[in-house]
């Protein structure tokens, strides 16, 4: 019996090659992930507020979560919107990009 786990992530070769390359490399921004949690840590130092500095704290540490959702999104859409499922990895891409060209500058 075939493993039937992450079908829709892993197992998607009804689809053309380039759009498989495309989400599997917006996956890439996910092995960064360990070096964002442990800075976000720091949030805590001297928090003014602290279901604020909670509240931001979860959201950085999910962005995993919400680009994996995206890809998913992005596999379903090909068939019917092309377009739209073309620009979801290369919105998020561009977003990492710019955030990481504007943190080294």
């Amino acid at each position: 019996m075939a493993n039937q786990t992450l079908p829709i992530i892993f197992n998607r070769s009804d689809l053309p090659w380039s759009i498989r390359i495309l989400n599997y490399s917006t996956l890439l921004i996910i092995l960064i992930w360990p070096l964002i949690f442990y800075v976000s840590i720091f949030i805590f130092d001297n928090p003014e507020n602290e279901l604020l500095a909670w509240s931001i704290f979860l959201l950085i540490n999910s962005y995993p979560f919400m680009i994996i959702g995206l890809i998913i999104l992005s596999f379903k859409l090909f068939e019917k919107y092309t377009l739209i499922s073309i620009f979801i990895p290369i919105s998020i891409l561009m977003g990492f990009i710019y955030l990481f060209l504007r943190t080294v500058t």
